[in-house]
């Protein structure tokens, strides 16, 4: 009876395993008929997945806890050893000072005018193009003569019967005379011609001025430029109304820019402000012109932007052999460098040994007895090459210049030449 219920319990758990593992094959009914699944139970198809799952999980432990027993036995210790770095000693001496600007070329100050009409009519001609030369005296525009020609005819028979009316009084005057010494007239109908006299004259001399200024407003319908230059804008063309000196102000035609000096205009920070002085002397490259510059400081700010901060340096173009200026255009873009006052007794290191951000606290590592020292130092004057160090380094202490950021406090370093670097002087930029 026993052996009899302990088979029907297998069969029962071989069923229920069956219908589990492939529940879409079999089924069994209830009278122990096997039938085809008709479909996937999903509860069923779930159950199945996280006994597999399960089931792996344990067969896999044991192996995954070996194999990385076995791994930790065998894993290599960390390279020791220092590692290899160059080091390069501060040194103290004048250090080469120089201050970066970048502007565009422009005219001195009050170098750029505008020529205008002073008489007013239409532009009837315009006889120049931007980026023209032109001369002192050359006409560049001319104006319609109608109001003009009309004020100076006005203007002549004013001046005519001003004469005719000088004669007539001066007559009048000459016969009151000669009857005041018959004794037929008074003095005081002398003294009267001799007033009338006196008028008409002061008319004919105010007539004749009024009759020269329209003669000469006549002329001036030819506008012509006040001295030498290059067009730099068209204002006013062929048809444009100009007010000249009758309205607020004259009305301008055309702008004129001297060349006859040039300044090349940058700005800078107050802190290289510091370092300029006018008369100082600047290398210059322009973007579109690869030809050496040269000139000087001729103004350094004693104030700075209040809303930039910056301050704007002029510097004078010099005028070299070969017409080298001439091919400067007003308004290119470039590069300046000026010399400043240099550095005496200064200590200073390489720009590759500083570690991290200035304003975020400078730090160098120092070579000293197999060792690395991180320390923090205090930094004046810099440039793309070297920097002033003010304090926390002595002359003659070494400095790693390679990958010093990948050096920490204490770690052991073997001292190395450095590879030959040029000079600021012969890296920076022109």
């Amino acid at each position: 009876m026993r052996l009899a219920t302990s088979w029907k319990a297998e069969q029962a758990r071989n069923r229920w395993a069956s219908s589990i593992v492939c529940p879409g094959v079999l089924r069994t009914s209830g009278n122990g008929a096997k039938r085809p699944n008709a479909g996937y139970d999903p509860i069923v198809l779930r159950r199945a997945l996280f006994l597999t799952l399960v089931a792996s999980l344990s067969a896999c432990a044991p192996a995954c806890g070996n194999k990385n027993a076995d791994e930790g036995e065998h894993e290599p210790e960390a390279a020791g050893g220092p590692i290899s770095i160059p080091c390069v000693p501060a040194t103290k001496g004048a250090i080469d000072r120089f201050v970066e600007l970048r502007g565009r070329v422009s005219t001195k100050p009050g170098g750029t005018l505008t020529v205008e009409s002073l008489v007013p009519g239409f532009v009837v001609e315009l006889r120049v193009s931007e980026g023209e030369r032109v001369k002192q005296g050359a006409v560049v525009a001319i104006v319609d003569d109608l109001t003009p020609r009309g004020e100076a005819t006005q203007a002549q028979a004013a001046v005519a019967r001003a004469v005719a009316t000088k004669v007539q009084t001066g007559s009048a005057l000459d016969r009151a005379k000669k009857l005041y010494n018959d004794g037929i007239v008074s003095k005081a109908d002398v003294e009267s011609a001799q007033a009338a006299d006196d008028a008409a004259k002061g008319d004919l001399a105010a007539q004749e001025a009024v009759s020269n200024i329209a003669s000469g407003n006549l002329k001036r319908i030819d506008v012509k430029s006040s001295f030498d230059g290059i067009v730099t804008k068209i204002l006013r063309g062929p048809g444009a109304l100009v007010d000249g000196i009758n309205g607020n102000s004259p009305t301008p035609i055309v702008e004129i820019a001297s060349d006859d000096s040039l300044e090349f205009v940058g700005d800078t920070t107050e802190r290289d402000l510091e370092l300029l002085a006018i008369g100082e002397k600047a290398d210059l490259v322009l973007s579109a012109n690869s030809a050496a510059l040269h000139g000087q400081v001729v103004f350094v700010p004693r104030a700075v932007d209040l809303h930039t901060g910056l301050g704007e340096i002029r510097i004078l173009l010099d005028k070299p052999g070969g017409g080298t200026q001439d091919r400067v255009r007003i308004g290119a873009f470039g590069h300046a460098r000026v010399r400043a006052q240099p550095l005496n007794d200064a200590i200073s290191i390489p720009r590759a040994a500083l570690r991290g951000a200035v304003l975020d606290g400078a730090e160098v590592a120092v070579c000293a007895d197999g060792k690395a020292s991180i320390r923090k130092i205090t930094v004046g004057y810099r440039d793309t090459q070297r920097l002033e160090v003010l304090s926390g380094l002595e002359a003659g202490e070494h400095v790693a210049v390679g990958d010093v950021l990948g050096i920490s406090e204490g770690t052991a370093i073997n001292e190395s030449a450095p590879s030959a670097a040029p000079s600021s002087s012969e890296t920076a930029p022109p």
